[in-house]
């Protein structure tokens, strides 16, 4: 006697796609639940804290690099400012990669000028320069932590930021 789901998809209100489940338990009692369509979106940024307020010191972790990870940083960043960041720890740790682009976009915050990373494929190299414009976080106080799980696109973050920053 096991439980028997049945989906009806069906379309309502024009683009609004609503799912009805009817599920019947053990006993045979029949229940039935509307649910609604709905984007969900895993956030890559979280756990973004100020640590010690006197220190302005902040953290937060990049779990991996999506096209919505610079602006997700950006609202973050913001975030702290308010709340008093003069520093920033980013955590990489565990962090496989993802969207190179997004990965460049983070370095340039800090980096004001010169090549953050360049590619090569089967085409023409391709070049990431830092443009000063987007350099709203440079001379900020930064430290990065990585691990042997840090690969890819996180990668390239961090040894951007080493080669250019410093260690």
């Amino acid at each position: 006697t096991r439980e028997r789901v049945l989906i009806d998809h069906r379309r309502a209100n024009g683009s609004r796609r609503e799912l009805e489940l009817s599920v019947r338990n053990r006993a045979g009692e029949l229940r039935v639940v509307q649910l609604e369509r709905a984007e969900l979106v895993d956030p890559t940024v979280r756990h973004a804290q100020v640590l010690d307020l006197e220190l302005g010191l902040a953290y937060l972790a990049i779990t991996s690099f999506s096209q919505e990870t610079p602006a997700e940083f950006d609202r973050w960043i913001a975030s702290l400012q308010a709340q008093g960041m003069r520093a920033l720890v980013i955590d990489l740790r565990g962090n496989l990669g993802g969207v190179l682009h997004s990965a460049v976009r983070i370095a340039n915050r800090f980096i004001e000028r010169g090549l953050i990373v360049s590619t090569e494929g089967r085409g023409e190299p391709t070049r990431y320069e830092a443009m000063r414009v987007e350099a709203t976080l440079a001379g900020l106080p930064l430290a990065l932590l990585v691990d042997t799980d840090s690969a890819s696109a996180s990668e390239v973050l961090a040894g951007a930021l080493q080669i250019t920053l410093g260690q």
